[in-house]
């Protein structure tokens, strides 16, 4: 599920003011942790991954399409348990290096492990 953030507004219980609800509202609302600093330019063109070469030449690009791929990987598990999927399952090839990278970017970062809590794409 996906949450659309414009069609979600607040009233303030004393000035009547509407303001539109976000992320950052409810999380100043219940002291929800903030999601760590995640550098992707250093990430995304470091790792040696598939995607590293097209990251130097297009990096805002290749950002969006690796966010996607992660949220979607990330949503399609029961509880975003990343360990519980096995890359080897696939044949060898292109899906099963992409599949892999995508979860050795989460288990190498601390900062992507709330991922799903925060940036839906």
């Amino acid at each position: 599920m996906t949450i659309n953030w414009g069609n979600l507004i607040t009233q303030h219980p004393e000035t009547g003011a509407y303001r539109n609800l976000s992320p950052d509202l409810l999380a100043d609302a219940y002291l929800a942790p903030r999601p760590r600093d995640f550098h992707w330019d250093a990430q995304l063109g470091a790792r040696g991954a598939p995607w590293s070469e097209s990251s130097s030449v297009a990096p805002r690009e290749v950002q969006a399409v690796v966010e996607k791929a992660l949220y979607t990987l990330l949503s399609s598990t029961s509880d975003t348990q990343l360990s519980k999927i096995d890359p080897l399952a696939l044949p060898e090839g292109r899906a099963r290096q992409h599949l892999t990278a995508l979860i050795d970017l989460v288990d190498a970062n601390d900062a992507l492990s709330d991922v799903s809590a925060y940036g839906s794409k």
